[in-house]
């Protein structure tokens, strides 16, 4: 259970952060029990080399509680002029607190400092906590025809580890 929730803060990850985030994710992961995703999910956290990699660059941010403690994290990669988000996760516990908004901002704030116009990410369709949250958010589906082939390249890829492609689409957030 989290304790000592006060309003948070958004910051960008600190390499002592880096060991936190995994309990984040996998507690997050387990949402999707009992939703149409389940089946096509296998539940994998992002290794820790990967957000070392996105701390040292600067494109992890973390939602703390008044403690400095990570309740979730943004993890975001620099492609052309997109900064595509690989990873939002908020522990079960600090939901319902505006804290994958506050990420989401974060990283449309910063996204200039990589030269970035747009926030995009791939999410599942139908599940509420996905894209018809990132739609209220000001997101947009973007059309096969109209992704780029590296974005064209992660569906692709999800869809070889099992992700129905059915139930996936790209998102897009121009800044």
């Amino acid at each position: 259970m989290i304790t000592n929730i006060l309003p948070p803060g958004v910051r960008r990850a600190h390499e002592r952060d880096l060991a936190l985030l995994a309990a984040i994710e996998d507690a997050a992961g387990e949402m999707f029990a009992g939703t149409s995703a389940a089946a096509d999910m296998t539940l994998t956290t992002t290794p820790i080399d990967v957000h070392a990699a996105a701390c040292a660059r600067g494109s992890l941010w973390v939602a703390v509680d008044g403690d400095d403690a990570p309740l979730g994290f943004l993890l975001a990669e620099p492609v052309d002029t997109w900064l595509h988000i690989l990873e939002l996760d908020v522990h079960p516990d600090a939901q319902g607190r505006g804290l994958g908004a506050a990420l989401i901002a974060a990283a449309g704030a910063a996204a200039g400092d990589f030269g970035c116009d747009r926030l995009s990410l791939t999410t599942f369709i139908d599940i509420p906590w996905n894209a018809p949250w990132y739609r209220r958010l000001g997101f947009a589906e973007i059309a096969a025809a109209d992704q780029p082939d590296w974005l064209r390249g992660i569906l692709r890829r999800e869809a070889e580890t099992g992700l129905d492609p059915a139930n996936r689409c790209a998102m897009l957030w121009w800044l």
